[in-house]
């Protein structure tokens, strides 16, 4: 995934570096993403898990849940954040793309439930911002 076009400032915490503010033996996602839209006065917060060609979108959605729940230490539930979960993968598995999209696999932060975006390696992170 490529955030060339995110919006700035931003910041992309590797959950798995030395320094994390998740542990490292726990279950978590690839990475947290925090940008601003300064223009429009947008927040946002994107846990983003990284698959490669073979994926059960149970793993993905322990993943995304377990570090939105570890991010809603880090972010105050009063603060304005648009929050859009995101799996970026290698190829698309029909059966477990379908799994994703069901509302029970949906991703809660604070009092919010969002689905999982689905982009494809190589896509622009950007483009989940747009609705």
């Amino acid at each position: 995934m490529s955030m060339k076009s995110m919006p700035s400032p931003r910041l992309a915490i590797d959950l798995d570096k030395v320094g994390s503010p998740v542990d490292s033996n726990s279950t978590r996602c690839d990475f947290m993403v925090v940008a601003h839209d300064i223009l429009n006065n947008i927040c946002y917060f994107l846990p983003v898990e990284l698959k490669g060609e073979s994926w059960k979108a149970s793993q993905v959605v322990r993943q995304l849940q377990a570090s939105s729940s570890d991010a809603e230490r880090l972010i105050s539930e009063e603060d304005q954040i648009r929050f859009i979960p995101v799996l970026t993968q290698k190829s698309t598995h029909p059966m477990e793309r379908q799994k994703l999209r069901e509302s029970s696999n949906r991703i809660r932060f604070h009092r919010h439930e969002e689905p999982v975006q689905i982009r494809r390696c190589g896509d622009q992170l950007s483009r989940v911002l747009v609705k």
